[in-house]
């Protein structure tokens, strides 16, 4: 299986891609590539190439190699490989930390790695020279080892199951480790689900859900979520010993399908956000709507609304998407975007948002297409941003 997309970014100035950092103008990657073999009557599978790993709570690209082994309804399986980063082959920064360059000068001062370990562990190497951004750059641009295994089960008495490990090591130091479980059980009308990771080199729960509800019928669900989370980062970040803050959040879901072509989903939450150096707690009370119209299978209209009032300010966020296909294989999409955000601790930052999205899309073959968007976006801060991209996306499954 093979999906690769090429990107070209028309809105770029001169001069303007080289001086932001990882910005490119035009951009290939690949999101999957990978050959699957199965032997031993289809009990055991191997599975080479750029993996996405879903574990419960998180997922992230890998070009390694995985193998599993069916047992009947459980699975067990082992993988490893290196973690995606921009500075890997046909790929971009999606999937790295906020604040992470992976520049050119981060790849080369590989060579001249320096591994500057905070409080973790009470290390430091020597420099060799480099300045301090260098070294952080040097540190991310590095390949990360990323091992695991673990087993997975299908319908075991209505139950399915997941437990799985994996640990990411860079420049011979853990990055990470981490352990992740998940289970759910189906009975009749009931669903019940639970998720949690620890991670292992923090000794600390860094998320758990619970979540229970009862299907009344195919078309209406309702449920209460309970959740719990404590930011985590890799073990090398000194925000590990400032930013543990735990924000837990119960909320209260619905959905419903009225008529085949239409489904609406609802949830209102209540955060809490809880300081363990003040021992103050702060809350939020917000929701989300979204709706979902589709009266042909390439025909849709979909409508989403999230608000929050309380800790952070007042939010609202409205968006409005359309798909339609035109004639043959050319398909017209549409979108609309507006926002306002209000936090009275920071009253200068106030603002209002509005974006538009017109564009076509071709398609050549099932998982191939050319694409072209228009955008125009306008806020306090800028009066307008118009950018006009380019896609080629092509899939091939041999």
């Amino acid at each position: 299986t093979l999906l690769l997309r090429v990107g070209t970014d028309l809105g770029w100035r001169p001069g303007e891609p080289e001086a932001l950092d990882g910005a490119r103008r035009t951009e290939a990657e690949v999101l999957v590539a990978t050959v699957r073999w199965r032997t031993l009557r289809e009990r055991l599978d191997l599975t080479a190439g750029r993996l996405l790993k879903v574990d419960g709570l998180d997922y992230r690209y890998l070009d390694g190699l995985e193998a599993g082994y069916l047992f009947g309804p459980v699975r067990v399986f082992a993988y490893g490989g290196l973690q995606v980063k921009a500075g890997s082959l046909l790929a971009s920064p999606n999937f790295e930390l906020d604040g992470v360059r992976s520049d050119e000068s981060a790849r080369a001062a590989r060579d001249d790695l320096c591994v500057v370990r905070t409080v973790v562990d009470g290390q430091r190497d020597d420099c060799n020279g480099l300045y301090a951004d260098q070294v952080a750059f040097a540190f991310h641009a590095a390949p990360t080892l990323e091992v695991g295994a673990g087993m997975e089960a299908w319908d075991l008495e209505g139950f399915d199951g997941r437990l799985a490990y994996h640990r990411a090591m860079s420049a011979g130091y853990v990055d990470m480790e981490r352990l992740t479980g998940a289970v759910a059980y189906h009975w009749s009308g009931l669903e019940l689900r639970a998720t949690s990771q620890y991670d292992l080199y923090m000794m600390r729960l860094a998320q758990s859900e619970l979540a229970a509800g009862w299907h009344f019928g195919s078309d209406l669900y309702a449920g209460l979520e309970a959740s719990s989370y404590v930011p985590t980062f890799d073990a090398d970040s000194i925000f590990n010993h400032f930013n543990f803050s735990p924000m837990k959040e119960l909320a209260v879901v619905g959905r419903w399908r009225p008529v085949p072509a239409l489904s609406v989903w609802a949830r209102a939450r209540l955060r809490r956000y809880e300081d363990v150096v003040t021992d103050e707690v702060d809350s939020t009370l917000g929701g989300d709507v979204a709706a979902a119209y589709r009266p042909g299978r390439d025909d849709l209209l979909r409508l989403s609304l999230t608000t929050s009032d309380g800790f952070g300010g007042t939010q609202f966020y409205l968006q409005i998407d359309g798909q339609r296909r035109l004639f043959g294989p050319l398909l017209g999409l549409a979108s609309l975007a507006a926002g306002y955000a209000h936090d009275p601790l920071l009253p200068d930052l106030k603002t209002d948002t509005l974006g538009v999205r017109l564009g076509f899309r071709y398609e050549l073959a099932e998982r191939t297409a050319l694409a072209f968007y228009l955008e125009d976006s306008t806020s306090r801060y800028l009066r307008h941003d118009l950018r006009a991209y380019a896609f080629v996306d092509l899939g091939l499954k041999l």
